[in-house]
């Protein structure tokens, strides 16, 4: 809301502005500054950076919407996950969806993980990471993982980024079951 507020304010791409609200009036401004906020609130969910933020936002100003075109979702910089939010029953989920076709999906018992791959990194030791719901680097707890996501993005030799949400779990593969996390 401040960065809104004050790129609104006092817009960066225009030097000779120092006070915006008085040429807008209140109610503009307030709207201008509701608009800026969603952009900005957008472009920090699909590019968590704030100095890239800011850095971005000095060159565009108050043209907030260039934002989208900057400040994106990358390989190799986590994303914040969305998360499911508990209801107090299955009939509630199906009042919701009611006459609409959906699919649900078991909830495993496993580590939340973000994987990104990127074929073209310099160090091949570097072009894979798994990154938590917290968006900490979790690779060196799963070698194993990065090493069957490359051994698949190699017989892809087509596709040379991606990002896969998932849900890392334990399997015993003799027993043929999934093992508690």
């Amino acid at each position: 809301m401040a960065l809104a507020r004050a790129i609104v304010y006092t817009p960066p791409n225009k030097p000779k502005t120092i006070n915006q609200k008085k040429k807008l009036g209140e109610q503009a401004f307030l709207e201008k500054c509701a608009e800026a906020e969603h952009s900005i609130k957008q472009a920090i969910c699909e590019c968590p950076d704030y100095e890239k933020l800011v850095r971005e936002l000095m060159k565009c100003g108050d043209e907030h919407l260039l934002l989208k075109d900057t400040c994106k979702i990358q390989v190799g910089l986590p994303v914040k996950p969305m998360l499911a939010k508990p209801t107090k029953g299955v009939q509630i989920v199906l009042q919701r969806f009611e006459g609409l076709e959906f699919t649900c999906e078991y909830k495993y018992d496993g580590f939340r993980g973000q994987i990104h791959y990127n074929r073209k990194h310099a160090d091949a030791d570097n072009d894979c990471h798994i990154y938590s719901r917290n968006l900490e680097n979790m690779s060196g707890a799963y070698p194993d993982v990065l090493d069957i996501i490359r051994e698949v993005a190699n017989a892809q030799p087509d596709i040379d980024s991606f990002i896969i949400d998932s849900e890392l779990i334990a399997y015993d593969t003799e027993q043929d079951v999934i093992l508690p996390f």
